[in-house]
This record gives C-alpha cells, structure tokens and sequence, in this order.
C-alpha cells in the first residue's frame, strides 16, 4: 500500500484553484480580490509538483479506504455537505495529473 500524499496535494492545488474561481465568479466580475483568491490557492503549490511521478502509482494501488479519505478530505476543504463526492474527486484526481503531466510537459519542451 503506496498511500495517498502526493494525489492528495494534486488534489489540494486542483480543488483550491476551482474554489477561488468559484468564489471570485459569485458577482460575475474578475478583480483584484479574486486574484488575490486564486495566488492564495496556489501559494503552496511546489508540493503538488515535488513528487509527482508518485501519483500514477498511488492511483492504480487506492483502495476504498483512500478512497473515502479523499472524499472526506474534499468535503473539507470546501465545505460541501453533500455525501456522494465521488465523481468530484475522481475529476480533481484526473485535472491534477493532467496539470502536473502539462507542466512536465512544458518543461521538457523548454529545455
């Protein structure tokens, strides 16, 4: 059993991103506060990208446990009192991989 550090702190950067931009979208305007929001969400970012080559395995090894973890984990973080989180977590599981999969990306290609 791998855990789940590194998919939880993709996860951590994707969902934070999408709240700021869902809390800076509630007046339909884009300003300063919101991007005050969204550098707040990325400020810790760097863990997310520190050991990404872990999260395909962490991925393919969860179990229900971990699963679950994240969920409760999500729910948390953005405060949704909802149950059936699942889906939410496997999209922000997805977007993270992609991020971290393009910023390697770009990467490479800079080089």
């Amino acid at each position: 059993m791998l855990g789940i550090k590194e998919t939880k702190e993709a996860v951590t950067l994707v969902i934070r991103v999408v709240d700021a931009l869902v809390q800076g979208s509630k007046d339909g305007e884009f300003g300063f506060s919101d991007v005050v929001l969204l550098v707040s969400a990325l400020k810790n970012s760097s863990e997310a990208f520190r050991d990404i080559k872990a999260i395909p395995e962490e991925i393919k090894d969860l179990d229900q446990f971990e699963i679950q973890e994240l969920c409760e984990y999500v729910k948390e973080e953005l405060k949704i009192e909802k149950e059936n989180i699942h889906e939410l977590v496997s999209v922000a599981i997805e977007v993270g991989f992609k991020i971290l999969y393009l910023k390697d990306l770009v990467d490479s290609l800079k080089k």
